[in-house]
């Protein structure tokens, strides 16, 4: 008869268990590299394939689903491509009316966010644009008045704007509702 030694016991279960740990290491390593060409599309893809370009779009809560969805908000999109110029998004905003704003790359990365706390006079006049537009907006500026749209300067040509307001409550979601439709985005022509 042969007998296991305390010492061999342990040995085996060190090992068995460096083996486990080696395994499933790897499989994490393998799966973290493997997932962006494996998961689903991105926010931008998903956006940019269902939504044509600088129009904003009010999402359906009932069939529209934002990530992390919340049902106290309703949320708006609006695709931007700045290859042909500006993308200028404008409206009114009360000040007691909660808007958030995030501008995003077309890799989803957020580059610039904002509340309705950066609405001047209770408007938004936003520009997005790239350097080079940035630079002849600057340029045909009139030194004598100040520029009253916010220019946001963006690290690609694609992305999109994501837009969200709070509805106190279910009953007040036509005012919510209003309240993004009031909101405009729409491409400039470059000169």
């Amino acid at each position: 008869m042969s007998s296991t030694s305390p010492a061999r016991t342990s040995s085996r279960f060190i090992f068995w268990g460096f083996v486990v740990l080696t395994i499933a290491t790897a499989t994490h390593i393998a799966s973290v590299l493997l997932m962006p060409h494996v998961a689903p599309k991105s926010a931008y893809q998903h956006f940019a394939t269902t939504y044509p370009a600088h129009h904003l779009f009010v999402l359906d809560p009932q069939t529209e689903h934002a990530p992390f969805d919340d049902p106290a908000l309703l949320h708006a999109v609006c695709v931007f491509d700045l290859s042909d110029g500006p993308v200028r998004l404008r409206g009114p905003v009360a000040a007691d009316e909660l808007v958030t704003m995030s501008m995003q790359s077309d890799a989803s990365d957020v580059f610039y966010s904002l509340t309705d706390r950066s609405a001047q006079q209770g408007r938004f006049d936003i520009v997005l644009l790239t350097q080079a537009q940035l630079d002849r907006a600057e340029a045909s500026d009139n030194e004598d008045e100040p520029v009253q749209e916010q220019r946001i300067l963006t690290p690609s040509l694609k992305g999109f704007i994501y837009i969200q307001t709070l509805m106190e409550r279910p009953s007040s979601r036509p005012e919510a509702q209003a309240r993004l439709s009031a909101l405009t985005c729409a491409q400039e022509r470059a000169h």
